[in-house]
């Protein structure tokens, strides 16, 4: 008998300190997960995510933007959009960590990660597209939209700085030539000047539409060419 309770307390007290560190582990839990989704819906996912850490404060959110290709352009896209949502809830951003892969179709995944140890780590914004062997057009309109703010010729600037041998054709829109030009001169400032991107990798096309609709109609079209 003293022998089995002998063998008993033995067990016990191996097992304590293996529970106490299953208990420390991170856990990895997944709060929602989706692809390709309308802007009225898209908001509110990422407020069901963020309400998810607030109410639990110990732990942190990982959103993961998946893509290959051309969706890859998409996640980089998605990702901007997701970041200028929690800045405007005034989330604490410091407790979000990004990353983007190009294993699998274009999803986004939101995790909440508990942990006693670790913390978020934020990944520096990296705008390097790996798998994109095509021109991929990235369209801006004119209008506000259900969809998180989105600066289009900011991001495009930044896959342009990062992927060096990649080239750009852009389309310009307006009701008149004019409208165009002055739309032209605008986008040439800010990439060539005051982005530093070399003028010979950028073509543009000015485009007249007396009947374009601002609602509906791109005002300009931004082709990235790998």
């Amino acid at each position: 008998m003293n022998g089995s309770r002998i063998v008993f307390l033995v067990i016990v007290l191996l097992a304590f300190p293996v529970a106490v560190e299953s208990q420390e582990t991170s856990k990895l839990i997944l709060i929602d997960e989706f692809g390709s989704y309308p802007c009225d819906g898209f908001r509110g996912r990422i407020d069901g995510f963020l309400s998810e850490l607030r109410d639990n404060p110990g732990s942190h959110g990982l959103v993961i933007n998946r893509g290959r290709g051309s969706d890859e352009i998409s996640a980089v896209m998605r990702e901007e959009m997701i970041r200028n949502h929690i800045a405007f809830r005034g989330f604490d951003e410091s407790r979000i960590s990004y990353s983007r892969t190009t294993d699998g179709e274009f999803r986004t995944q939101f995790f909440r990660v508990s942990s006693a140890q670790s913390e978020p780590t934020e990944r520096s914004k990296n705008y390097v597209a790996t798998s994109v062997v095509s021109p991929v057009v990235v369209k801006e309109y004119n209008f506000d939209d259900l969809c998180p703010p989105l600066n289009y010729l900011n991001v495009f600037a930044k896959l342009l700085e990062q992927n060096q041998n990649a080239r750009a054709t852009i389309v310009v829109r307006g009701r008149t030539l004019s409208d165009a030009r002055q739309k032209q001169k605008d986008v040439s400032t800010y990439l060539i000047i005051q982005r530093k991107i070399d003028p010979i990798r950028i073509k543009f096309f000015l485009t007249e539409k007396p009947n374009i609709d601002y609602g509906l109609d791109p005002i300009a079209e931004y082709r990235y060419v790998p």
